[in-house]
C-alpha cells in the first residue's frame, strides 16, 4: 500500500545514505589532496562582500581534516533522524484527518485534551486537528513510536529495528546536546547499561557511561537498514 508519508521516508533513507557515502569519498579524495601541500602554504576564503579571512595555514587544515568524517557522520545521521521524526508527524496527522473524515477511526489515540480559542475565527475542527498535533510534538520519541506503531505495526514486528531506531535518536540527541558524550539520561531511555555501535571494520564495540560516541558507516548504513524495514513493514498497513 502506498503511504506518502512511509515512501518519503524510504526515499529519504536511500538518499541520505547514498549523500553520506558520497560526501565520505569527497572527503577522502580532498584529504589527499590537501596532504600533498606543504605545511606552510595559506588558503584563503572570502566571506563577506569585499571581506576575506586571514589566510590559514594548511597546517591548521591537515590538523581539522581528521574530525571530518566523524563531523560529517553526525550531520548525515542527525538528517535521517529528523526525517524519522517528520515522519512520525506526517503520520500521525494522516491518521487525525482519517478519523474526522470518517475514513478510520484513530482508536489507539484514545482520551486527549485540546484547546479551542473561541475568538479564533478557524473553524472549530480545524483547531481540534491543530492541537491534537501540537499535543503529539510535545510527546516524547519513545512515545511517538509507540503509538505510530500501534497503528501501523500491532503485531511489533520488527522490534529490534525499533530499538535501533531509538538508540539513533538518543545518539543524536547526545551529539546536540551533551557533545557526543553518552550521560545517565541517555542509558536510561534506552533502559540499557551501555551501547552497542559497529566500527569501520563493522565489528560491535561497546560505548558505556561519560563514553564519546563514534559514528562509522556500517553503523549508519544498520541505522538506515532498521529505517528502511520498519518502514516496509508499516507500508503493509490496510487500515
Amino acid at each position: 500500500m502506498h503511504i506518502p508519508p512511509i515512501d518519503n521516508l524510504i526515499r529519504l533513507s536511500t538518499e541520505t545514505f547514498k549523500q553520506f557515502l558520497l560526501a565520505q569519498n569527497v572527503l577522502a579524495i580532498g584529504g589527499n589532496t590537501i596532504y600533498g601541500f606543504a605545511d606552510n602554504a595559506l588558503i584563503g576564503a572570502t566571506v563577506g562582500i569585499d571581506v576575506q579571512i586571514e589566510h590559514i595555514p594548511v597546517s591548521e587544515i591537515k590538523h581539522y581534516s581528521a574530525a571530518m568524517p566523524q563531523f560529517m557522520a553526525e550531520v548525515f545521521q542527525g538528517k535521517l533522524v529528523q526525517g524519522w521524526q517528520d515522519s512520525l508527524t506526517n503520520l500521525f496527522a494522516l491518521l487525525v484527518e482519517k478519523h474526522f473524515t470518517g475514513d478510520r477511526e484513530f482508536k489507539e489515540l484514545k482520551k486527549c485534551q485540546i484547546s479551542l480559542d473561541f475568538r479564533d475565527k478557524t473553524a472549530i475542527v480545524d483547531q481540534m486537528k491543530d492541537s491534537l498535533l501540537k499535543n503529539f510534538d510535545f510527546n516524547s520519541s519513545k512515545e511517538k513510536i509507540k503509538l505510530i506503531n500501534s497503528v501501523f505495526n500491532p503485531q511489533n514486528e520488527r522490534e529490534s529495528d525499533l530499538a535501533n531506531i531509538n538508540k539513533h535518536i538518543q545518539i543524536r540527541n547526545a551529539f546536540q546536546h551533551k557533545s557526543g558524550k553518552i550521560d545517565d539520561f541517555f542509558l536510561r531511555e534506552l533502559g540499557l547499561q551501555r551501547i552497542t555501535l559497529l566500527d569501520n571494520n563493522a565489528n560491535p564495540r561497546e560505548f558505556a557511561l561519560n563514553d564519546k560516541i563514534e559514528l562509522s558507516v556500517p553503523e549508519f548504513n544498520s541505522f538506515r537498514k532498521s529505517v528502511v524495514l520498519v518502514a516496509q513493514t508499516w507500508r503493509k498497513w490496510n487500515g
